[in-house]
């Protein structure tokens, strides 16, 4: 457990310090964060791409999660019995 927390955290920092790194520009020379995100239809956009993801997403991990939370059928032995 303390291995995964410790490479979740490595992982967290090298994404932190490359966005302070690039800061704040999104491409350089001349692309700042503000530049990007100032356009209504890019906001939309963004917005209209995170809550499509989150219906199909959202769904899947709730089955995933339901489906191996449940306990094991004693005597169910799968393909072996057809």
């Amino acid at each position: 457990m303390p291995a995964r927390l410790v490479s979740a955290l490595a992982v967290t920092t090298i994404l932190v310090g490359w966005a302070v790194a690039q800061y704040p520009y999104v491409l350089l020379p001349g692309l700042t964060v503000e530049q990007a995100a100032r356009g209504h239809s890019t906001l939309m956009a963004l917005l209209i791409a995170l809550v499509a993801g989150a219906v199909v997403l959202i769904p899947a991990l709730v089955y995933l999660y339901t489906l191996f939370q449940r306990p094991p059928v004693v005597g169910d032995r799968g393909a072996e019995s057809r």
